[in-house]
């Protein structure tokens, strides 16, 4: 259903407790007590992530460039553009040539960034910054001890 900007209001739900649940190395978890527009209380659960970023690379020919990684929670490869998490006080472009050094072995050219995807908007903040670029040059990967 299409809403237009005279029927979207926005809510506002009131933290009234929240209690860390699990500190992780990439997740944190909370379990919140919300006070409702209605007065009531409800119960909402929610993961903090560090931003990402995403990168799809183009060679000469028109290809991309994608990776192989194996994802613990499928279970299996899976086939992915280059991406990562911005690690803390670093800005999303920079996070975007550091992946694509580290992951492909590739320094790019024309790094645009195209925007950015809420992909579990429900239970988690994160936020994946999405890009596009070229092959500048071609050098050697770092990658991390689990990729």
């Amino acid at each position: 259903m299409a809403t237009t900007k005279e029927q979207y209001q926005e809510k506002m739900e009131k933290t009234k407790d929240s209690s860390l649940i699990y500190d992780g190395k990439i997740v944190k978890l909370y379990k919140d007590t919300v006070i409702l527009e209605n007065g009531k209380e409800a119960t909402r659960e929610v993961i903090k992530h560090q931003k990402g970023v995403s990168i799809a690379i183009k060679d000469t020919d028109g290809k991309y460039f994608v990776v192989k990684q194996y994802r613990y929670p499928f279970k299996k490869d899976m086939i992915e553009f280059c991406a990562g998490k911005v690690e803390d006080g670093e800005d999303v472009d920079t996070t975007a040539l550091r992946e694509c050094e580290e992951e492909l072995g590739i320094i790019p050219k024309n790094l645009a960034r195209l925007g950015k995807v809420i992909p579990s908007c429900g239970y988690c903040d994160e936020e994946l910054y999405l890009y596009y670029g070229e092959v500048k040059e071609i050098t050697k990967q770092h990658l991390d001890e689990d990729e």
